[in-house]
């Protein structure tokens, strides 16, 4: 027979009390942290499988083991909790190092409150402190993580530079375009001029799909330059170069990359801007953006986007890799899209 579920005690008092089932912790702590666990369960599922429409092999066994530990739990199963302890601290020590190498501070956030108030509920002898810190915790990570994950850097940010521009890399190829422009990048990277046609279709009926009244406006867009390094099914990762009269409405920079980025926030799943600087390269002011967004056939994927303005064209240097890449890449990308020179 179950052992009955003990009273909650006063915090500080000192009288031994008997817990739900083999555990030392009360009903409610048990159905609070079931609680919790389920409820993280279904955020899951729903930004998974409604908002990205993608099946995650990944997501589907995490809920079903929830779910098994959930429910012993609910029966007073000491593994169970022994389980649950493990899983929310290696979650958080693993999931919580991705966040931060990746920037992603409300996914951080998230994490960690979901894991300090499993810690709280699920540990110690239930005292109304511990359960109420243990709820409290947790509802305000939750809500404090969504706020930071869904708030747009609208603003770009002005770069101080120490002394000039970054130079290119001497060990850097230059690819010149007939006295128009000029990029650098590594030399294990080559470019793509022979694909750029076929790829530039491919984008155009991406943009079709994804906002067809959008979609016209490429007509007059050029890529003009495509590098990565090269494998078996192309260039992974890459760097292209596009230039499109500019807009009407674009009387400064600023207002042309407010317009891009709000396209980008309406029609890209997942869209997420880590940062907006405003700086010079060559002399010539630039915002570079610093951004993600999840394609359901590709993945996450993170991007380092250049914007300037020269007389009436628009210039954009985009860098992009799957997410997890990203570290890897990112002093590359940054020196590429820093490389562009604006020859006439």
């Amino acid at each position: 027979m179950e052992k009955q579920d003990g009273p909650i005690i006063e915090d500080g008092e000192k009288n031994e009390v008997e817990g739900y089932g083999d555990l030392s912790q009360s009903r409610a702590a048990i159905w609070c942290a079931v609680g919790i666990i389920f409820l993280v369960d279904v955020l899951n599922i729903v930004l998974t499988f409604v908002l990205d429409a993608s099946t995650d092999v990944y997501v589907i066994a995490s809920t079903v083991i929830d779910v098994l530990l959930g429910v012993n739990l609910l029966r007073g199963k000491r593994w169970a909790r022994t389980w649950i302890l493990i899983r929310v601290v290696l979650g958080l020590l693993v999931f919580g190092g991705m966040a931060i190498a990746q920037q992603d501070y409300g996914a951080l956030v998230i994490q960690a409150g979901y894991c300090g108030a499993l810690l709280i509920l699920l540990t110690g002898i239930t005292t109304r402190i511990r359960l109420s810190s243990g709820v409290t915790l947790f509802v305000v990570s939750l809500i404090a993580g969504m706020i930071l994950a869904l708030m747009p850097a609208s603003v770009a940010t002005q770069e101080s530079l120490p002394s000039g521009e970054p130079k290119i890399p001497s060990h850097y190829t230059t690819y010149t375009s007939e006295g128009l422009f000029s990029v650098s990048y590594p030399p294990d990277w080559a470019p793509a001029t022979s694909v750029m046609e076929e790829v530039f279709e491919d984008i155009k009926e991406w943009a079709e799909t994804a906002a067809p009244e959008a979609a016209g406006g490429m007509e007059d867009v050029r890529m003009v330059f495509i590098a990565g390094i090269p494998f078996e099914e192309g260039y992974y990762p890459s760097v292209n170069v596009i230039v499109y009269p500019k807009p009407l409405f674009a009387l400064t920079l600023d207002a042309l990359v407010q317009a891009e980025t709000q396209w980008a926030r309406e029609n890209l799943q997942q869209y997420h801007e880590y940062s907006q600087v405003k700086t010079t390269v060559d002399g010539r002011e630039v915002i570079i953006i610093d951004m993600k967004g999840h394609d359901p056939d590709m993945g996450t994927w993170r991007y380092f986007q250049l914007y300037t303005i020269k007389d009436n064209l628009v210039w954009v240097v985009t860098t992009s890799c799957i997410l997890e890449d990203f570290g890897y890449y990112e002093d590359t990308f940054d020196q590429i899209i820093r490389s562009l020179r604006i020859l006439k």
